[in-house]
């Protein structure tokens, strides 16, 4: 497989450049398996579940299980911004690098943003990072997962976005800087929401 217009109702795996539109295309086909290149391009899934939990419970529940939250995730947690839904749902997450999304060098949050609804994903909810960092307790060390949602301006009056780590055996949950200009490499990895099929998307709306 290598492009777009090669997918078809007997395709089970995608291998190619990510191109506009493909996360809906290969929703649409059933595809999970995905890959810029194989066997090492392996784009990453997973599924979180969020809502049912206002913003002190995940507070309450990050200090239950002892995970490391600096200031600054506190910070955007108490935010006003920080939102979270009264109804429990199930999400679809997709992991990219920034050299995955087909920018080259140097780029900013906003291209990076742009880039992603395009490929047809959608900005994560807030309540994301902080759900994430309760489930992902096997996080690799030395990663480092910058959750794309709307940034949260924090009380020091800059933008952030939650940013997952692991150092040794502490998982930390922090807040980022991701002002709309700021520039990252091609290794910083995203994380995204898998747009609602579009017969779900309408039904929502209804």
């Amino acid at each position: 497989m290598k492009g777009i217009s090669e997918i078809n109702n007997d395709t089970k795996a995608y291998v190619g450049k990510l191109e506009s539109g493909i996360f809906s295309t290969l929703q649409n086909q059933g595809i999970e398996h995905i890959y810029t290149n194989f066997p090492e391009g392996r784009i990453r899934q997973n599924r979180v579940a969020i809502g049912g939990k206002t913003p002190i419970e995940l507070q309450q529940d990050l200090r239950s299980k002892e995970f490391n939250v600096t200031i600054d995730a506190k910070d955007m947690i108490e935010n006003p911004d920080f939102i979270t839904q009264e109804n429990t749902e199930n999400i679809d997450l997709v992991y990219l690098k920034v050299a995955d999304l087909g920018l080259t060098g140097i780029v900013r949050t906003d291209e990076i943003y742009e880039r992603a609804k395009q490929l047809g994903l959608d900005l994560c909810p807030s309540e994301v990072g902080p759900q994430m960092r309760l489930d992902y307790v096997d996080q690799p060390a030395k990663e480092y997962l910058y959750i794309g949602t709307q940034q949260i301006v924090a009380s020091d009056g800059n933008s952030r976005v939650f940013q997952l780590s692991r150092d040794g055996e502490e998982l930390w949950l922090d807040g980022h800087w991701a002002h709309p200009e700021r520039q990252w490499n091609p290794d910083g990895q995203f994380v995204f929401r898998l747009s609602p099929p579009a017969d779900i998307s309408e039904a929502l709306a209804a």
